[in-house]
């Protein structure tokens, strides 16, 4: 065979891994760098090339009109936002009750914002008892400071009275108390009423005065991300193994807990007789059936776990794959903040403004789109900048592990790996409209594409009763899944990078490659993506609860005499859990998207270095744990150009 390379001589699983891959190393550690693709007799749509040296030619160049016309759309909203009083009339400042912004126009000379005191709770004698008057805040030239003087306060009907003040100071435009416990009737009238009627105007109060927590805290969140992946990359195995035995005690310790209860008769009134005797045999069944599934998968849960190793020896190796998921959270946030800017522009505009009689056609479009059709716009536009984000940062890290992959970085004297800045360029020079295409459909589909991933998943599990009875009613839905959304994430990428096809070759032809990985290839997804979502849970958590602790012990967040007082610390610490959990996620994700890739990669390998006489059963490395009959079902999974998986 024309490929430059041995066939590995290795028979069991962890032998290659130590020995490393199949590559014929120069003296500087990097496999030799062939021109003349490789002959894979397995896979008649495989170039047989390898990242550096496949040809590359611009993919999916017809997603770049698509893109162009959206974005020339997004482009004028953007324009006449900035740029027609939109941003001037900015939501920030603060109006009275009939939206006229303190300080000009109808309220020259009158630039603070103040609520008077609602006549029936006047005379209360505490101030945490007394109420303001939300609906109808005026305009005032400077705030009260004393609680012996009046004010001429609007309260409807174009009827105006005389009522008392309170003692206040000027803070951000609005006339703020400074008198009451933190967090009293006043204040949470000012904010709710901002909240439920100048709600962005509220979002923006908050900012300014909490935006330092906030940046502290997804800052920190991006560094101890880093620290997360790489304890559970070298402690994969303990963690997982003590997690599979938590699950399947914890039914077991009930059971026991309801037998014992029953039997003394202390289950208490919330069980009927003989309820908890049931209820106990049925957690027994389940702690069981969780004890045989797991030892009947040990195998490949082993691999699995020797997969995710894998991730820890990569990025050790590969030093610039560590800024991979810095760059990615920085312009996620770029993006976000920005698309966020533009929704404040369209809706900062006043109800009864309107561009109607202006004579430029982005004005008339606008108004043609209207606040809520221009949101809309926004909106996608937001998630399909995000797609594209996330499909350019992942093909170039895509290129990097394949490329260390490829050049032996298996081998323990493997080289130093590529640098991801040529990955970028890969990205954008070749691959920008898979990039386009990709981010978009992935983002639609997603909402489908979950719940049918894990519908399927079950199904798979053949050794489930479950599962079994879900295939035999649905089995349709299996077909379906496979047929058309299985392709339709990172995995198709894998294959844009390694042979240079276009987006929706690539889909067809990794489904196949996935579905060879079998079983192995399930569980390391499973695997991955429990720590990711324990990362992500616990990094939500951690934010919310820190940011908490802070707002409530730092005099400068609790303290009502304080500029920085925030009455609603809540929803200041929802801030702050949408940062971690924004700036930790494409550290989580790496995690994932390495182990899947290189185990792609070893997939490849075996196919490209098993010879026409040997038999096309799975790899015995990657099979051992499997039955003959798990093993051929795998085996003949229905690829998405139309090969039939065959009888089940």
């Amino acid at each position: 065979m024309a490929s430059g390379r041995e066939i590995p001589v290795a028979e069991t699983f962890d032998d290659e891994l130590e020995e490393g891959s199949s590559d014929e190393l120069d003296e500087y550690g990097y496999g030799h760098q062939v021109t003349k693709p490789i002959v894979n007799f397995w896979d008649d749509e495989d170039r047989g090339f390898y990242p550096e040296t496949v040809p590359r030619s611009c993919q999916d160049t017809f997603c770049l009109l698509i893109y162009v016309v959206a974005a020339a759309v997004f482009v004028a909203i953007c324009y006449v936002g900035i740029n027609h009083n939109l941003v001037a009339q900015r939501v920030w400042v603060a109006r009275d009750y009939r939206f006229q912004q303190c300080g000009i126009g109808d309220n020259v000379g009158q630039p603070y914002l103040f609520f008077c005191l609602d006549s029936y709770f006047e005379k209360a004698y505490l101030m945490d008892e007394k109420q303001v008057n939300t609906k109808y805040p005026i305009c005032v030239e400077k705030c009260p400071d004393s609680w012996a003087g009046t004010m001429s306060c609007y309260v409807g009907n174009n009827t105006f009275q005389l009522v008392k003040t309170y003692q206040t100071r000027p803070i951000q435009g609005i006339c703020e108390p400074t008198k009451g416990t933190a967090g009293n009737a006043i204040f949470r009238s000012i904010m709710d009423y901002y909240f439920e009627h100048r709600f962005l105007y509220g979002i923006a109060m908050l900012l300014a005065r909490s935006w330092v927590l906030v940046v502290s805290i997804g800052v920190s969140a991006l560094f101890l991300a880093i620290a997360y992946v790489i304890i559970v990359a070298r402690y994969a195995k303990q963690i997982i193994w003590t997690g599979l035995f938590a699950i399947i005690l914890l039914p077991f310790g009930v059971s026991m807990h309801m037998f014992y209860c029953h039997k003394t008769g202390t289950c208490g009134p919330a069980f009927e007789p003989g309820g908890a005797e049931v209820l106990s045999w049925c957690l027994l069944a389940m702690s069981l059936l969780l004890l045989y599934c797991i030892c009947s998968a040990s195998s490949e849960i082993e691999k699995a776990i020797i997969c995710m190793s894998w991730f820890g020896k990569c990025v050790s190796t590969v030093g610039s794959l560590k800024c991979a998921p810095f760059l990615r959270a920085v312009s996620e946030v770029v993006v976000v903040a920005f698309h966020t800017y533009m929704l404040f522009c369209i809706w900062s505009k006043p109800p009864d403004d309107s561009l109607k009689d202006k004579d430029s056609p982005l004005e008339k479009l606008m108004d043609l789109l209207g606040s809520w059709g221009c949101s809309v716009v926004v909106v996608l536009m937001l998630m399909w900048h995000i797609g594209i984000v996330q499909q350019v940062n992942n093909i170039a890290l895509i290129y990097a592990v394949q490329t260390w992959f490829f050049q032996g970085g298996m081998s323990s004297h493997g080289g130093p790996g590529p640098s991801i800045a040529r990955g970028y360029w890969v990205a954008i020079r070749y691959h920008l409209g898979s990039c386009l295409f990709a981010g978009l459909v992935t983002k639609l589909v997603a909402p489908v594409r979950f719940p049918l991933k894990v519908l399927t998943g079950v199904m798979r599990w053949e050794s489930n009763p479950v599962g079994f009875l879900l295939r035999i009613c649905f089995g349709w839905v299996e077909d379906c899944f496979y047929d058309n959304c299985e392709g339709l994430s990172s995995h198709s990428l894998y294959d844009v990078v390694l042979q240079a096809n276009s987006w929706c070759d690539a889909v067809k032809h990794s489904t196949a490659i996935v579905n060879e990985e079998g079983g192995v290839g399930h569980i390391l997804e499973g695997a991955t993506w429990i720590f990711e979502l324990a990362g992500i849970a616990t990094f939500a958590l951690v934010s919310y609860n820190v940011a908490q602790l802070v707002l409530n012990q730092d005099a400068y967040y609790s303290d009502p005499m304080s500029e920085g007082f925030i009455a609603l610390p809540f929803l200041t610490s929802g801030m702050c859990l949408l940062a971690g959990v924004l700036c930790s996620y494409p550290f989580m994700d790496m995690f994932r998207l390495v182990s899947d890739c290189i185990l792609y990669c070893r997939t490849v390998e075996k196919q490209r270095t098993r010879l026409p006489t040997q038999n096309r059963d799975l790899d015995p490395a990657l099979a051992g744990g499997c039955t003959d009959e798990l093993a051929s079902v795998f085996q003949r999974l229905l690829c998405m150009d139309g090969r039939q998986r065959g009888p089940r």
